[in-house]
């Protein structure tokens, strides 16, 4: 209750923030048609959804933390967008269907494997010994079924799945993008650094979120299966 509580707070400022730059009439169009009204919500509830979810931000930061050109972090976050866009619209539309006693343990598991990953190899980052890109694919399909959690949460009306997933969708990339512009001169930074602190600094890093993503996979595993 009270994530959700602080998430409703976010909403003006991601109006601010996001239409405002692109030129969007805020005040032009009090009532809007209800196709776009309801595009507009799952929109911003997207958005929301990311920003608060520190577990996903957690393993895209995971996956970005060993750096590399800017063409390998472009590919693996389209990994990432592309396959937990993939299982987002499965769940959505019924064709999938899962429990969230194993999910979220597994979308933390997932945070662990990557952020060890990057901890462990992020010095030998030559392509061929290079795996974010199949890591994203891969448990990118788990974090898209949670997308899907929350996207069930918040109720959708009939005949608007369509449009409610494509503004969901588009607030989740949004926010990504976001992200990863924010992130991306901490890494040109980063890769600027002597050897012995850059190694240090990504190691210890990604033993860090490893460790939260241990600890929010024990703690899900026990909400799930004894709390419930």
């Amino acid at each position: 209750m009270a994530r959700d509580k602080a998430l409703i707070t976010l909403r003006p400022l991601l109006v601010v923030l996001v239409l405002t730059p692109l030129g969007w009439p805020l005040a032009a169009h009090p009532v809007m048609p209800p196709v776009l009204e309801v595009g507009t919500n799952f929109y911003f509830w997207g958005m929301e959804h990311l920003v608060g979810g520190f577990d996903h931000l957690a393993f895209l930061a995971s996956l970005l933390l060993p750096g590399g050109r800017l063409g390998r972090l472009a590919k693996v976050t389209l990994g990432f967008t592309l396959s937990h866009s993939l299982t987002l619209g499965l769940v959505a539309n019924g064709l999938i269907y899962v429990e969230r006693w194993w999910l979220e343990p597994l979308i933390a598991a997932s945070i662990v494997f990557v952020a060890l990953d990057a901890a462990k190899n992020h010095d030998k980052l030559r392509p061929r010994f290079d795996h974010r890109f199949e890591w994203a694919l891969g448990f990118g399909l788990v974090h898209g079924m949670g997308f899907a959690s929350a996207l069930e949460e918040l109720g959708v009306a009939p005949g608007t799945l369509l449009t409610a997933l494509l503004g969901f969708n588009l607030g989740l990339e949004t926010v990504q993008i976001l992200v990863i512009l924010t992130a991306l001169p901490l890494l040109f930074w980063l890769a600027k650094q002597p050897e012995r602190k850059r190694n240090l600094l990504v190691r210890w890093s990604g033993y860090g979120i490893a460790a939260c993503g241990t600890w929010w996979c024990l703690e899900r595993f026990y909400h799930y299966n004894w709390l419930v």
